[in-house]
């Protein structure tokens, strides 16, 4: 691939194609003493190992959970995922399945792919699933500490990417089959990162753009690893800019033609109460949305597996406040960089912005000024995270060179932490082992505003035939928000209840936001209980229009028609 660069990128841009650094040598403390790394050569050496066998006892526990929540429409109902054959054609749709077709906002291929050669393979079975996820999770564990041993000693670049692998914020991308799309851009990402910084020929950045493309053929959020290999050159190494941009110019093309041929440009996906706002609305959101991932990154306890609180007002409670908090951690972060300024080289304090760059791009893309599906979710820090963890590194740097004695107190703290978040996602798996489980877990962590969780719950309840509670769930989310999927799934509970003018009325609500095929076919089982002849023929009539191939349709059809 060419060259390889042997120095830290902390180090200025002058000297990156200089000597390799001597971080396991013996080095003078500030307090005079030989610092003799040699004992941190054996873990330094089986790191990778060590992330492997860390990852593996954090998340056992998640490893026999089931398909849930998205993944019935995306897999298990889904026959475009449950065979090889069928991958080219995942790459001109979405991922979900609505009866017919492809169907959705985001545009995901690699994900889809990935899932039918696991279909293919196993069949519906999610323990395959679940292991191939994690076992590309670990990979991207040690790509993390990889990259962050060009800038920090082996046993702190270790420590971070420890820190990075059990963090709680990041156990649903493990424990989610619908989460694959993170773990794959960031895998990809993080390996384009390491190559940029690992080499320095031309034929490398080809390499950088092809790992690039395929972060974003696996989640939108892949442009943010774009913007900081360019940063990064801007920054170490200005003279590869221009290539590098000339050469992820042609594979950012291709992938904006494939995304708006599948599912278009546009990314709006009116699902939740947040992408029904306007752009005001959203925005008063947001600094409670940047709070509330600063907070769950120390606080990592009470997660829900998705939010959708709003508040589209300016008020002290859910505004000023959050935003005073965030502008406090904004100014900790720009009095972080004064004090590494003073403290250590200036190829540090340049790797200071650059993961402060790292993590203000993580949350600006998150805090809905794109509109997204929800208002936050724990796996989207997955990417900020490793901003966080850079500025870490760099303070403790400093903290280390005026305060000798961290170097003995620093592992004990280490440890604490790796355990106390290491049993946090190992327990975590535990709200992953059904559905009921995950959604009562996320409606006891957000009570008032977990639509999903209740349409869940709804579901459900309808699976073991009490109707009257999954009527009351399904109103329930409906309450909080409305959806066609909750709309469909009242009018199915009412259908079973023998309320067929309120399961009609129901169905009708329904498609009005969305002509879902099951929504036309509960409409069929209704006309061949209730209503006249003219009303159901016009019904059946529209119904045939948007599926002309469902029999279920056409039996009802026929029924009236006797």
């Amino acid at each position: 691939m060419g060259k390889k660069r042997k120095r830290k990128f902390s180090s200025p841009a002058s000297e990156l194609n200089t000597s390799t650094p001597n971080d396991l040598q013996p080095a003078q403390s500030a307090s005079g003493h030989t610092v003799n790394h040699s004992r941190l050569l054996f873990l330094v050496k089986w790191a990778p190992l060590i992330i492997i066998l860390l990852g593996v006892l954090t998340f056992s526990r998640g490893m026999s959970g089931q398909f849930m929540s998205d993944d019935s429409q995306q897999i298990t109902n889904n026959p475009l995922v449950q065979s090889m054959s069928n991958i080219g054609k995942l790459f001109s749709g979405s991922t979900y399945f609505d009866g017919v077709k492809l169907v959705g906002n985001y545009y995901r291929p690699l994900m889809t792919a990935l899932w039918a050669i696991l279909y293919s393979a196993f069949g519906a079975n999610p323990v395959p699933f679940h292991v191939v996820q994690l076992a590309l999770y670990l990979l991207t564990g040690v790509l993390v500490f990889w990259f962050f041993r060009f800038s920090f000693k082996p046993l702190l670049a270790l420590s971070l990417a420890l820190l990075f692998l059990v963090h709680p914020l990041n156990s649903q991308s493990v424990y989610s089959i619908s989460a694959l799309q993170d773990v794959l851009f960031m895998l990809f990402g993080m390996l384009a990162m390491w190559v940029l910084l690992r080499f320095d020929s031309r034929k490398s950045l080809i390499y950088v753009a092809a790992l690039l493309f395929l972060s974003l053929l696996s989640k939108e959020t892949g442009i943010l690893f774009v913007f900081m290999s360019v940063i990064y050159l801007y920054l170490f190494d200005r003279q590869r800019t221009g290539r590098l941009a000339l050469y992820v110019a042609a594979p950012l093309a291709l992938y904006l033609a494939l995304k708006a041929h599948a599912v278009g440009l546009g990314t709006h996906p009116q699902e939740g109460p947040i992408d029904s706002l306007g752009l005001w609305g959203r925005l008063a959101t947001s600094p409670s949305i940047i709070l509330f991932y600063l907070a769950a990154f120390v606080w990592p306890v009470g997660l829900a597996s998705r939010y959708y609180w709003t508040y589209p007002s300016i008020s002290i409670t859910h505004f000023l406040l959050p935003l005073a908090l965030d502008l406090i951690a904004l100014g900790a972060v720009i009095y972080g960089a004064k004090v590494v300024k003073r403290n250590l080289p200036h190829g540090d304090y340049l790797t200071y912005w650059f993961f402060a760059a790292w993590l203000g791009l993580g949350l600006a893309i998150h805090s809905q000024v794109i509109p997204l599906d929800m208002t936050a979710c724990t796996n989207w820090f997955i990417f900020p995270m490793i901003g966080v963890l850079g500025l870490i590194g760099e303070m403790v740097k400093v903290l280390t060179k005026h305060w000798p004695s961290w170097q003995r107190l620093g592992p004990a703290v280490l440890v604490i932490l790796l355990c106390a978040l290491s049993l946090g996602s190992f327990l975590r798996g535990f709200d992953w082992r059904d559905q009921e489980t995950l959604a009562s877990r996320d409606i006891a962590a957000a009570p008032a505003g977990n639509s999903a969780a209740y349409l869940t719950l709804s579901a459900e309840n309808y699976k073991q035939a009490d109707y009257l509670q999954a009527k009351k769930y399904a109103q329930n989310s409906i309450g909080i928000f409305p959806t066609y999927a909750a709309y469909n799934d009242l009018g199915y509970d009412l259908l079973k209840l023998g309320d067929y003018p309120g399961a009609l009325d129901a169905f009708k609500q329904g498609l009005k936001l969305y002509p879902l095929e099951d929504t036309y076919v509960g409409i069929a089982e209704v006309t061949s209980l209730y209503g006249g002849y003219l009303t159901n023929s016009a019904l059946l009539t529209d119904a045939l229009k948007h599926y002309p191939h469902n029999s279920m349709i056409w039996i009802a059809r026929a029924i009236l028609d006797i």
